[in-house]
C-alpha cells in the first residue's frame, strides 16, 4: 500500500504514517480473528523554493505586487503526491520622481530639472523624450516632455512635465492724425 507523506493510513484502531510492515489483528462480527499484514510505503512530498526580485508594481503569476510576499503553489507530483513550490518575492521600493519646468524667453529656451528617491537608491539614470539624458536640461522649446528614471536595480518610473516658455514681448504701433496743425493730440 502507498500513501503520501503527511497522510495517515488507518487499519482497525491503528494509524500508520511511516514506511514499514504492520500486522494487525482484527475481530470480525462473528468473533473470529483475522490477521492483516500491511506493507506501507510513504512517498515523499516534494518541496522546492526560490526567491525572485520584482520592481514596484510588477506582476507575478497574474498578481501585482507593491511589497514583499511569499506565494505557495501546490501541484501533483509524478508520484501522485502533492508538491509545494514556495516563491519568496522581494519587491524593490517605489521610485519617486519629481520633475519641474522653468520657463524662459523663447530665444533662450526653458529648463527641466528632475529629482528621484526611493527604489534601490542612489545611482539613478534620467532619460528624457527626444533621446536626451541627464538630471537637468536647458535651452528647451515649449512642449510636453516624458522622463524615465532607472535605478541601480534596473527598475523604472516615468512622469510627464510640460514646459511653456514665456511669450516674446509684442510691440503694437498706433498712429493717429493730428486734428490741427501744431496740436499735439495725434
Amino acid at each position: 500500500r502507498r500513501t503520501c507523506q503527511g497522510d495517515t493510513l488507518r487499519v482497525g484502531l491503528s494509524s500508520y504514517h511511516a514506511t514499514g510492515v504492520y500486522r494487525d489483528t482484527l475481530e470480525a462480527s462473528n468473533g473470529c480473528d483475522s490477521l492483516l499484514t500491511t506493507e506501507l510505503e510513504v512517498l515523499p512530498v516534494f518541496r522546492t523554493s526560490e526567491a525572485r526580485f520584482l520592481c514596484y508594481a510588477d506582476s507575478f503569476a497574474g498578481k501585482i505586487y507593491y511589497s514583499d510576499a511569499v506565494e505557495r503553489f501546490h501541484f501533483r507530483a509524478v508520484n501522485g503526491c502533492d508538491s509545494l513550490h514556495e516563491v519568496s518575492l522581494v519587491v524593490n521600493p517605489e521610485i519617486n520622481v519629481l520633475a519641474s519646468a522653468t520657463p524662459a524667453c523663447p530665444e533662450s529656451g526653458g529648463a527641466l530639472r528632475a529629482q528621484a528617491s526611493g527604489g534601490s537608491g542612489g545611482d539613478y539614470r534620467f532619460f528624457w523624450s527626444g533621446g536626451r539624458e541627464g538630471q537637468s536640461l536647458d535651452s528647451l522649446p515649449t512642449g510636453d516632455y516624458t522622463l524615465r528614471v532607472i535605478d541601480s536595480a534596473g527598475c523604472s518610473a516615468e512622469t510627464r512635465v510640460t514646459l511653456i516658455n514665456l511669450d516674446a514681448p509684442g510691440v503694437v504701433s498706433l498712429i493717429f492724425d493730428v486734428d490741427c496743425f501744431g496740436d499735439q493730440n495725434g
